[in-house]
């Protein structure tokens, strides 16, 4: 854990940590035109829904009060994956998504170039600059989070079965919120 206030960027991956798509797959397999059926639930042309995590607002809500930056680093289709974001209102909170579609099935995705693409993004676009130590990756994929955690970025390997959202603000010093 780090020390209280040095987290500066969390960033998030989507499918299995901010939404869950019912049924099996992942938000690429997303079918346009969506429609919002609840704040935190949308259903494709096909009829399959994306629910977004039951804290995810709050989250996001108390991470924006902190001013803390957000990104979202996700294996998907890019542009159904902002279209989504788009309906949950939450396209403006992410700043930079590096949302790249490999082989997600097979697990190919390398998170840590994503991460490596961001910071440079927000190096020359925003002029911020941040050092790993002052990172949090939120991810449920632990090969993910393993390759992330060797740059010395902090991770949260996120289960809906053995996390809450809320444990991002354990590397704040507080349970939070």
């Amino acid at each position: 854990m780090t020390e209280k206030g040095v987290i500066r960027l969390v960033t998030f991956d989507l499918d299995e940590t901010l939404w869950t798509m019912h049924g099996k797959g992942h938000a690429s397999l997303l079918v346009p035109p969506y429609t919002k059926l609840r704040d935190d639930e949308l259903v494709d042309a096909e009829k399959k829904r994306l629910t977004l995590h039951k804290d995810a607002f709050k989250i996001i809500d108390a991470l924006n009060k902190k001013k803390i930056l957000m990104s979202a680093i996700s294996a998907n289709d890019k542009d159904k994956v902002l279209l989504a974001l788009e309906h949950f209102d939450l396209k403006k909170q992410f700043h930079f998504p590096q949302i790249d579609w490999e082989d997600k099935d097979r697990g190919t995705c390398n998170k840590a170039a994503l991460l490596n693409k961001l910071l440079s993004l927000l190096k020359v676009k925003m002029g911020k600059d941040f050092k790993y130590s002052e990172i949090l990756f939120v991810d449920d994929r632990i090969s993910n989070i393993d390759r992330v955690r060797a740059l010395g970025v902090n991770c949260l390997h996120f289960t809906s079965f053995n996390n809450s959202l809320f444990d991002v603000f354990k590397f704040f010093g507080s349970k939070e919120e």
